[in-house]
């Protein structure tokens, strides 16, 4: 992986333990601020066969990046505004090298 390919400023936040604020909001806190490089996808077909289609036609970005330690579906990644969710996190060839990311973006 190249430093030139990764160079959008990713905050990665993580759901806080009591889930929750005192008026139902979630709470979120930072897990890791990294270098990504956030792609759109072409299409939900972009996503290998790694659950149904509905979550293959969620995708609509590939986020790449160097490999971190403890990533799950459950966090989010915030970038310059924009909310993305995984949906499929990928060790790429299991080397904990790079990671490539199936996410989708949402508003909140």
């Amino acid at each position: 992986m190249r430093a030139g390919d990764i160079r959008h400023r990713v905050v990665i936040q993580k759901q806080d333990d009591a889930g929750s604020n005192w008026n139902g909001a979630k709470t979120w806190s930072t897990y890791a601020t990294v270098w990504a490089s956030i792609q759109p996808a072409l299409s939900g077909r972009d996503a290998p066969d790694s659950g149904t289609k509905k979550e293959q036609s969620d995708i609509t970005h590939i986020i790449s990046m160097r490999y971190i330690r403890g990533l799950k579906p459950s966090m989010r990644f915030l970038f310059e505004g924009r909310y993305f969710y995984p949906r499929v996190i990928r060790n790429i060839d299991e080397r904990n090298y790079k990671l490539e990311i199936d996410a989708r973006e949402e508003t909140d």
